[in-house]
């Protein structure tokens, strides 16, 4: 639900700008298809394999992030 007072969030913009300040800080990432959920929603699903990181959990994706983004 949003108000009018509530400014609306770029979400494509935040999304190309993460991906920007991260790029130098993580390592390529496979795309893996799964026809299981592929096949539930009648459409195409790839998986971002972010568990193959140096940590071993897309969390490390976020932590990096929000880290550069800090003044």
């Amino acid at each position: 639900m949003t108000t009018e007072n509530q400014p609306q969030l770029d979400i494509p913009q935040l999304v190309l700008d993460a991906h920007e300040r991260c790029l130098e800080h993580l390592s390529p990432t496979p795309l893996e298809y799964s026809r299981y959920l592929s096949e539930k929603i009648e459409g195409e699903v790839w998986l971002k394999l972010d568990s193959m990181q140096r940590t071993g959990s897309f969390k490390f994706r976020g932590a990096v992030n929000k880290i550069l983004s800090l003044s």
